[in-house]
Parts: structure tokens; C-alpha cells; sequence
């Protein structure tokens, strides 16, 4: 059973399904009719007979983040629904495999951390350049990228807002797998082909047990974080940061 939305296609082969972000003359940018999508294809896959699932992106590169042409307003109503598929995605008895094509940048690199596993191409660029805008991870970043490398590393990478590349990325445990260029997808669809010979109820209670080692809830913290983007997006540093971003311009921030 294969489908296609406007911006999310999905193919189901054997027990493996591939969502690919389709929005390729953007990068993949995510929008509010992107996500909308996203979040259609996740439910599709979850009702498949689908053990193990690939998230990627058409035209070379996984996803560059949020579109920053958006309003203040638009881009907020997209943090928060990009948070609820994030929380679909970690609470899926399905595991999801990252095949990180060109760059994973701010909420494409969120939507990269949601996944169970992740495997890059050699010269794949990734990180949470959000700050330098004017913004922050507000997409689960922060508790994601804290939850896989501790709270020092996931600083040092969300207040610099440097990208990285993929073999810095798997020192710090960020990729699972580093594999040619040309052969990031199918790699990926690899990894789902060996996943979907576990069992699935063991994987599904493995990844409750490995969420449950977590204190705080991430539902709860992303609606918390939800309000934040709210209120920042609103700012004269978001406005800033933004059209500079849109300008080739280096931003200057007014500061308080």
C-alpha cells in the first residue's frame, strides 16, 4: 500500500515503509500543510502492517528546518504540531530509522532525534542553528538532544547554533551509522529490514521502557515549550534574525 499526500509520500514494501518529506524547492522546510502531512502518514504507517518505518527527504537533503517565511503566528502553530508528531513518532510501537541525506538542520534535525535510529551520509551537515535567529529549539530539540548526549554537549551545541558534520555527530553518538552519500536511503531501509525481523512486541515495550527512563514527561515539556516559541516569536530578535536569514545578512540582534 503506497500513498501520496501533497507534500509526504509513503511506500510500504514487505513490512518496511519509507515516508519521504516532499517539498524538495525548499529543502523540505517544514510547513504547516508539511507537517500536517507528516503527521497523516505517520497515523497510515502506525494502522500498516509495518514493522519498522524510514523518515527521509526528496531531492538530496532531509529537511532544513521550519520555513522561515512564515508569520510569527503560522510558524508557532507549526512548532506545536511538529511537537505533536514528534510525540506520535517516540510513542509509535513503530521504530523509526533517520536516513539523513545533505543537511538536518533546527526542526529537521528535531524531526531526526524523534527517530529510534539515525545513519547520515559522509557529508550530511546537521544541527540547531535556532538561536542565531532569534529563536530557539522549540521543537523538542533541547529535551531530545539532552536526552541522547547530556545536558553539557546539548548546550554547547544549542547556544553556539554551529552545525556539525556527520562524523563529529556519530563521536558524540548523534548517528548510529556513516555510509556514502548515494547510499544514505538505502542504508536506512536496511537498518528498518533488520528492525522489522525483531519482534514487534518486544521492540514496542523496549522503546516504552527506554521513554519511561525519563522523569518528565515530553508531551508535557513540549506544550511548555510551545509557550515559549509563543511569546519569543513575537520578539524584535525573531523579526531580526529571520529577515537577516532571508537577506544573506548577518543579523543584528537589539539585545534587551
Amino acid at each position: 500500500m503506497d500513498s501520496t499526500h501533497d507534500f509526504v509520500s509513503v511506500e510500504i514494501d514487505d513490512n518496511v515503509a519509507t515516508i519521504r518529506l516532499e517539498r524538495p524547492e525548499t529543502r523540505n522546510a517544514l510547513s504547516i500543510p508539511l507537517v500536517e502531512d507528516l503527521r497523516a502518514a505517520v497515523s497510515e504507517v502506525e494502522t500498516a502492517d509495518v514493522r519498522a518505518a524510514v523518515l527521509c527527504g526528496a531531492g538530496g537533503t532531509f529537511c532544513a528546518g521550519g520555513d522561515l517565511e512564515q508569520p510569527p503566528d503560522a510558524f508557532v502553530e507549526e512548532v506545536k504540531m511538529t511537537n505533536e508528531v514528534i510525540v506520535q513518532m517516540r510513542r509509535s510501537h513503530v521504530p523509526f530509522v533517520a536516513a539523513i541525506e545533505g543537511a538536518a538542520v533546527g526542526g529537521g534535525f528535531e524531526l531526526a532525534l524523534a527517530c529510534d535510529l539515525r545513519v547520515a551520509g559522509r557529508e550530511a551537515k546537521m544541527g540547531l542553528p535556532e538561536v542565531t535567529l532569534g529563536i530557539f529549539p522549540c521543537a523538542g530539540g533541547t529535551r531530545l538532544l539532552a536526552q541522547e548526549i547530556g545536558a553539557s554537549r546539548a548546550r554547547q551545541l544549542v547556544l553556539r547554533g554551529d552545525l556539525i558534520g556527520a562524523e563529529e555527530a556519530q563521536s558524540w553518538g548523534l548517528l548510529d551509522q556513516i555510509t556514502d552519500s548515494g547510499a544514505v536511503i538505502e542504508t536506512g531501509n536496511d537498518i528498518a529490514t533488520d528492525l522489522a525481523a525483531n519482534s514487534p512486541v518486544g521492540m514496542e515495550v523496549a522503546k516504552r521502557s527506554i521513554a519511561d527512563a525519563f522523569d518528565r514527561s515530553l508531551a508535557d515539556g513540549l506544550d511548555w515549550d510551545v509557550e515559549l516559541a509563543r511569546r519569543v516569536a513575537h520578539e524584535e530578535d525573531f523579526a531580526e534574525g529571520t529577515d537577516a536569514f532571508l537577506e544573506r545578512r548577518e543579523p543584528d540582534f537589539p539585545g534587551r
